[in-house]
């Protein structure tokens, strides 16, 4: 689950870094992602088609130029709105190649642009003001996104460091994930009357603490592995009705120093939270 959730995070930022270059090679280009690209052709075939007469109308915005031809049924629609109407795009090295090259092409080195049998305009880039912010803000939110990311790794190490110390004891709670009663142990009949003073106790300790009574500080129960010790202490839980608190003694077994000693105390702490209750170590 958690190896799920650092993908999904991972995911996201890489979308927002996907989309944030996205924006910023279209901010970049001449004409917005609204253009309907017709054709696309190389330099030297659009000089061609100057040569041959055929270019009507250019509009150069950068180093993009779009046009149509003398022929075309786009001529006025290209007028209205040519950077979205437009029958032929292509790159321009830059400006003064560019009417150098028509000069070349054309014949004849004097020729002003007025002669060269098309129109040209030319026009800054025609980049909206969200088209120049948006990549960069998308890239703000990603770092203080990913900023947000690893605090948090790093908020959960320092909360697994800390929980460390902490008990790892399971909790079982009478009624609810903990049903067993001395009717669900079959045999040790011996041991359930021994037991049985226990409950009572657990059910009401004021009655025996007003006697001056003192409970054991613990009940050692001692068998070979399967013969029942966990079901008897969880059948204790269930006939008072009293937290059931269950862990390992390997738990306690730590290679650091100290932590045994403090899982020790947190079980202890936790259990006199609940109090009255029982605390079963295997």
């Amino acid at each position: 689950m958690q190896n799920k959730r650092n993908m999904r995070g991972l995911l996201f930022f890489a979308v927002l870094l996907v989309a944030a270059i996205a924006l910023a090679s279209m901010s970049m280009g001449g004409f917005g992602a609204s253009s309907a690209k017709k054709e696309t052709i190389a330099y030297s075939d659009f000089l061609g088609h100057v040569k041959d007469g055929d270019v009507a109308y250019v509009l150069i915005v950068g180093n993009d130029l779009v046009g149509v031809y003398k022929d075309s049924d786009t001529a006025a629609a290209f007028e209205k709105s040519p950077t979205s109407q437009y029958d032929f795009r292509t790159y321009v090295p830059d400006t003064s190649s560019f009417y150098s090259d028509v000069r070349s092409v054309l014949g004849d080195e004097t020729l002003s642009s007025l002669d060269f049998g098309f129109t040209i305009q030319m026009r800054g880039n025609e980049t909206s003001w969200w088209q120049a912010v948006l990549p960069y803000l998308i890239g703000f939110v990603l770092l203080i996104g990913f900023w947000l990311y690893i605090m948090r790794q790093q908020n959960k190490q320092n909360g697994s460091m800390n929980n460390f110390g902490k008990s790892t004891a399971k909790r079982h709670q009478a009624g609810v994930d903990n049903n067993v009663t001395f009717a669900d142990v079959a045999g040790a009949d011996e041991e359930k009357e021994e037991l049985a003073e226990v409950v009572e106790f657990l059910k009401n300790p004021k009655r025996f603490l007003s006697l001056g009574a003192r409970i054991p500080k613990g009940v050692l129960l001692v068998g070979p592995p399967g013969t029942g010790k966990t079901l008897l202490a969880k059948a204790v839980a269930g006939e008072a009705k009293v937290p059931f608190f269950s862990i390992s003694g390997s738990d306690f077994v730590v290679m650091f120093v100290g932590v045994g000693a403090s899982r020790v105390r947190s079980l202890f702490d936790e259990a006199k939270k609940n109090q009255p209750s029982i605390i079963f170590i295997d």
